[in-house]
């Protein structure tokens, strides 16, 4: 009997690559300013750079409070 993850193809994996301050402060600076969604795309891009949090790990993050997130980050990433 075959299972549901052996009928899976596998994904291709990367290295990972490691950002500098220079190319964070680019991605920041192309996000432009002056509405929400800039502003919100420059806290996401600073949470992933200073946290290491994955891009799917910072997503859930979305419905805790301050304290909360802190403890979430403090736990998954020291």
């Amino acid at each position: 009997m075959q299972t549901e993850t052996s009928l899976r193809t596998p994904r291709k994996r990367y290295p990972a690559e490691i950002l500098t301050p220079g190319d964070v402060e680019r991605l920041m600076a192309a996000c432009g300013t002056g509405t929400w969604t800039t502003d919100r795309n420059r806290a996401l891009i600073a949470v992933l750079y200073r946290s290491g949090l994955r891009i799917s790990e910072a997503v859930a993050l979305e419905e805790m409070g301050r304290e909360e997130l802190i403890a979430y980050i403090r736990r998954h990433r020291l």
